[in-house]
């Protein structure tokens, strides 16, 4: 499937879409040595983290956009309250 729609970062586009497909796979699971769990958590968190940047950078990447078009497409309303912060 591919879908497009105006671009407003990588890997976003803007326009009404729905997607529904449940996954019937279940999630591989392995064993590892009580010496590695420390480590295996340390990865993991680090992996969170690194998450949390990149959807922190992709909202901050939409909300530039949704200002650029408030501000073409609504100029006096952005005059009347100023630009979000």
């Amino acid at each position: 499937m591919m879908l497009s729609g105006p671009i407003i970062a990588p890997g976003i586009a803007c326009g009404p879409v729905i997607v529904w497909k449940p996954i019937d796979e279940p999630v591989a699971q392995r064993r590892i040595a009580p010496s590695s769990v420390c480590h295996e958590k340390q990865r993991l968190q680090q992996a969170m983290r690194r998450a949390q940047r990149e959807l922190e950078e992709r909202a901050k990447d939409v909300q530039s956009y949704l200002e650029q078009v408030m501000a073409s497409r609504f100029p006096q309303v952005m005059s009347v309250y100023g630009r979000a912060s």
